[in-house]
């Protein structure tokens, strides 16, 4: 999902939560982590299924080592070669 906490919808931030798991979404976003609505999501959902936590997994090995430091570097200098362009 989006964050939750935008108000992009109505309703509590677990109730959407819960929504947005049972609606298809492998993942609800809550980014200002308010303690009372991360209770209140641990609450309303169950543990991650088997199938959302393989896909999460798969994420996260697809992204493992992107970030180098070499290759970040060589990306800050594009930027900076694209930005003296402009």
């Amino acid at each position: 999902t989006d964050d939750l906490d935008m108000k992009a919808l109505s309703g509590g931030v677990p109730s959407l939560a819960a929504e947005a798991i049972a609606a298809g979404c492998d993942i609800a976003l809550n980014c200002w982590a308010k303690m009372d609505d991360m209770i209140g999501i641990a609450k309303a959902l169950d543990p991650i299924s088997t199938v959302s936590l393989a896909r999460l997994e798969g994420a996260m090995d697809r992204v493992a080592g992107v970030r180098g430091d070499r290759q970040f570097a060589a990306l800050v200098d594009q930027r900076d070669a694209l930005l003296a362009m402009a």
